[in-house]
C-alpha cells in the first residue's frame, strides 16, 4: 500500500486508498493520529539450493577414417586445471564437447601415462552425466 506525506489531504488519501502520515511519521485515521509500530521482520529461504551437478570427464578418442569410437578413459582430473589447459572461464562447468590439440594432448599424456597417436585418432575431452 502506498503512503502520502501530506495530512491535508485525507481525501486524496482516501479516494486512492492510502494512508496519509503526520510530519512526524505517524498514521492519520480521521483526526486521530496514531504511533507507528515497527515489527521485526524474518526473512526465510523460499527458492531451494542449486542442485550440484554430478558428471564425470572422459577423454574420448575416435578412428579419423571411421569416426569409430576406439577407446576411452575417465579423467581424474579438477575442474580448474581442464578450464586453464582448454582456455575456459572460471565459470564454466565444462559441459561441452572439445577436440584435443597437440599441446593438450602433451599436457594430458604426461598426467595419464599413455600415448597418444594423433595421426591415426581424434581425442575429445567429453563429459557423461553420473
Amino acid at each position: 500500500m502506498s503512503i502520502i506525506k501530506n495530512s491535508d489531504n485525507l481525501s486524496l488519501a482516501r479516494v486512492l486508498g492510502v494512508k496519509p502520515l503526520n510530519s512526524n511519521g505517524s498514521t492519520v485515521y480521521g483526526a486521530k493520529a496514531t504511533k507507528k509500530v515497527r515489527r521485526p521482520v524474518t526473512i526465510t529461504q523460499t527458492s531451494s539450493p542449486k542442485p550440484k551437478h554430478q558428471v564425470i570427464r572422459v577423454l574420448r578418442w575416435y578412428e579419423k577414417s571411421s569416426d569409430a569410437l576406439v577407446g576411452e578413459r575417465v579423467l581424474n582430473l579438477d575442474l580448474h586445471r581442464l578450464q586453464k589447459l582448454f582456455g575456459e572461464s572460471a565459470d564454466s562447468l565444462m559441459f561441452e564437447c572439445y577436440p584435443v590439440s597437440r599441446i593438450q594432448a602433451r599436457y594430458l599424456q604426461k598426467r595419464l601415462k599413455r600415448l597418444f597417436d594423433l595421426g591415426s585418432y581424434a581425442y575429445f575431452l567429453e563429459c557423461d552425466a553420473l
